[in-house]
């Protein structure tokens, strides 16, 4: 099942959040910044440890203080110009994210597993609002019609802000 809501993702109570992160796993902007705070100096500890990662990787960490489980850090790629291959590194943090979240489906014993997105690519890291809410939807939608398995996930896509909520709910309707 894949849901649209227009909030904070930080205090949802979902199993997994997800990160908008950059490659040096370190506190940045926006979404980022919120769940760095909210989760406490344990994380930027963690996300030290994990080191450098490149664009389109993902690295999952405990929820420290946040209200979740885990936190997948998505390492979102910046938008240049169309022709450095940022659109297929916007997928892969999806996709990347969401065999963490079966993963963790997986390994927790769980029935079924709710992961809450960002609007990936959107905002500071220059993806137009419309090219990153089709970039989620249909690496989505791709990923669920080659694994049915991966059903048991529910998806919680939370827009930060009016313009996001409604490029979002017309992609997944």
């Amino acid at each position: 099942m894949i849901t649209v809501l227009k909030g904070d993702l930080v205090g949802l109570g979902l199993d997994l959040v997800v990160n908008e992160a950059n490659t040096e796993l370190l506190p940045g902007a926006g979404i980022c910044r919120r769940i760095f705070e909210a989760a406490g100096p344990g994380l930027v500890r963690a996300c030290h440890e994990a080191g450098r990662r490149e664009f389109g990787d993902v690295v999952i960490t405990g929820g420290y203080n946040l209200d979740c489980a885990r936190i997948v850090h998505a390492v979102t790629p910046l938008y240049m110009d169309g022709y450095r291959g940022e659109d297929e590194d916007l997928r892969a943090c999806y996709w990347n994210s969401l065999c963490r979240a079966y993963d963790y489906l997986r390994m927790s014993g769980k029935e079924r597993v709710t992961i809450g997105f960002p609007l990936l690519g959107s905002g500071v890291f220059g993806f137009e609002l419309r090219e990153a809410a089709w970039i989620a939807r249909k690496t989505i939608d791709r990923l669920m019609r080659r694994y049915p398995e991966a059903k048991a996930i529910d998806i919680v896509m939370v827009a930060q802000n009016d313009a996001e909520y409604a490029v979002m709910k017309e992609a997944f309707r």
